[in-house]
């Protein structure tokens, strides 16, 4: 596989609280009761206002106090009519464009667009129309509002990209029952993700499918395909209860034959052909809700070809070769049926077996476990017809709590985005596992969030911080994962943060930093699009957004002096105010000027 890539050399030395989006809504009118003095009317002054709130001042007679008040009432009466011509609220949001790739960064309305996001694989099956929840509700309508109040919750945090699954997630509801069937209740469960997503302002990545699940995933598709050896009896297949291939109490032999037989995914005939089917299913699929093909709808940032695909070099001496052809293969394919859509590859960023930097991979340098995955982090990812790198990062799977080791993981990542593949790199996934608590549910509690897992965000995060402001391909990250689950909803899982957890704060805390930074850049002015800016009026009463060309004019003036932070403790320093390149963006509650959204414009 040279002839895709420059191997490095065996040897080469590696790297070495925000305020919300908007003031809180204000009441229009405050009820008073018995005697109390209400307030005077938009400028009365107090002194001409009587005790009984009458218009009876000191020292005014009564008919020219009233006149006065009505006078003034009259006027805020017109202002407030001017004013209030609309209210969003209950509109959705449309996305016209797309997220682009220039050199190692995402754009997004000429500009760069960084990356605030969660993952948050079995959001589908909150919009299964055929699931009974704990109410016994039923329909996609009544369960579609639930998927809306999570993207309305998390977009009002300023996160802006969901991940999500376009396989199997659920074994008791499988999106692809069999080859080319699928059941229409689970695909429109998806099709109300990408709409609400939308609605919200949030982008989607999708993976196609996944290592880890049986159903739905590479396991299943070697056991459906007529052109791979079946399976042997003896060996029948293990799942645990989420559904995963299960390998614990296996035998060597039991372990080498699977890791054998999952390394026909890529190889064999039948199996390629179903996954290509599968992927066009899903580019070609109209969403029942919002009527444009997933191909067409830029609401959709990107895809993944294969969650954490692995291939054992152990069992298999050229694995890792067969999954850089297999990488390149279903490449091309996506790109023939799909050019405006970002692909990555879905790998964990192991680095392969003739890396110089297989040295930092987890394992090391006691087990060479990770680079015999079959993973090839650098050739999988210079591909051309890969957009952008992603990587994951696992503390407790790979049994590696150092938290130095986890800056150095994601420097070295981004470190080689910049030197080799001229790509921006994307921390896709990263958790934090927790015990159950003595809770009756089994939540994690209160003192093991924030001793256990809270570091380990604000290590993430803070590296990420570094990366941006430095002017690096970092291009953020998406946590693993928000703590919703249909089919457990008192239980947000091992890894589950939920918005009543101090991790919520850290992550919105993050989302806000970054979207407040992204926002203070200008859009070039060659785009030729508008510039759209937040104020706040009444005290915050009244929201709207006001067209100003002159900020962005003055933005781009002021970044033709402005350098990177340097340093490994370089911060992110947003600039005020924010600009849009639309009106409707800049209303966007949550992910526009202010988080209720705008309240009013003017005619």
């Amino acid at each position: 596989m040279q002839a895709f890539v420059q191997r490095r050399r065996d040897g080469q030395p590696g790297p070495a609280a925000e305020e919300p989006a908007g003031p809180p809504p204000t009441a229009l009118l405050l009820p008073h009761h018995g005697k109390a003095k209400s307030a005077p009317p938009l400028g009365v002054a107090a002194a001409d206002w009587g005790p009984e709130g009458d218009g009876m001042g000191a020292g005014n007679g009564r008919g020219r106090g009233r006149g006065r008040a009505l006078k003034w009432g009259a006027s805020l009466a017109l202002l407030l009519l001017l004013l209030l011509r609309y209210h969003p609220e209950g509109r959705g949001h449309t996305h016209t464009a797309f997220v682009t790739v220039e050199d190692t960064r995402f754009m997004l309305d000429c500009r760069p667009f960084y990356i605030a996001g969660f993952n948050v694989e079995t959001i589908g099956q909150l919009a299964h129309r055929d699931f009974a929840g704990p109410a016994g509700l039923r329909g996609g309508a009544v369960l579609g509002k639930a998927v809306r109040a999570v993207f309305e919750q998390t977009a009002a945090a300023g996160l802006n990209v969901v991940r999500t699954f376009a396989h199997t997630t659920e074994t008791k509801h499988p999106l692809q029952v069999e080859p080319g069937v699928y059941d229409e209740a689970v695909f429109r469960g998806l099709d109300v993700v990408i709409a609400e997503a939308e609605r919200a302002g949030l982008r989607v990545i999708l993976s196609l499918a996944d290592n880890w699940k049986r159903r739905g995933g590479v396991d299943e598709y070697v056991d459906w395909s007529e052109t791979a050896p079946p399976r042997d009896e003896q060996f029948p297949p293990v799942v645990d209860s989420s559904g995963d291939v299960s390998t614990e109490g296996y035998t060597p032999e039991q372990r080498a034959y699977e890791n054998r037989r999952k390394s026909l995914f890529f190889k064999d005939e039948g199996c390629r052909h179903m996954y290509k089917d599968h992927m066009r299913t899903v580019l070609e699929r109209r969403n029942t809700v919002s009527g444009r093909a997933y191909k067409d709808d830029p609401t959709i940032l990107g895809f993944n070809l294969l969650n954490e695909l692995r291939c054992s070099s152990y069992e298999v001496p050229g694995c890792t070769d067969l999954v850089t052809k297999w990488v390149l293969e279903m490449a091309q394919h996506f790109k023939s049926l799909d050019q405006r859509h970002l692909l990555t590859v879905g790998s964990e960023g192991f680095w392969g077996e003739r890396d110089a930097m297989r040295s930092l991979n987890p394992g090391m340098p006691v087990s060479d476990w990770a680079s015999k995955a079959g993973q090839d982090w650098i050739a999988n990812h210079a591909l051309p017809q890969i957009d952008f790198a992603a990587y994951h990062i696992w503390s407790d799977n790979w049994a590696n709590h150092n938290a130095t080791f986890h800056r150095l993981w994601v420097d070295q990542h981004v470190e080689d985005c910049k030197t080799m593949l001229k790509k921006p790199c994307l921390l896709e996934e990263f958790g934090k596992k927790l015990p159950p608590g003595n809770t009756r549910n089994g939540a994690p509690t209160a003192s093991a969030i924030s001793e256990l897992r809270d570091p380990l965000y604000e290590n993430m995060y803070s590296t990420v911080e570094a990366g941006i402001a430095q002017g690096t391909p970092q291009a953020g990250s998406l946590f693993w994962r928000l703590g919703t689950d249909a089919f457990m909803r008192n239980w947000p899982g091992e890894y589950g943060v939920l918005p009543e957890h101090s991790t919520f704060k850290l992550v919105t805390r993050h989302a806000q930093l970054v979207r407040a930074y992204m926002l203070g850049a200008a859009p070039r002015e060659q785009c030729g699009l508008d510039c759209w800016t937040p104020a706040a009026h009444l005290g915050g009463l009244l929201r709207r957004c006001e067209h100003r060309p002159s900020a962005c004019a003055d933005r781009r003036a002021r970044a033709q002096y402005q350098k990177p932070a340097a340093g490994a403790g370089a911060q992110l320093q947003p600039a005020s105010p924010q600009v849009f390149a639309s009106q409707a963006e800049c209303c966007l509650p949550g992910l526009g000027g202010f988080r209720q959204g705008c309240s009013a414009t003017w005619f």
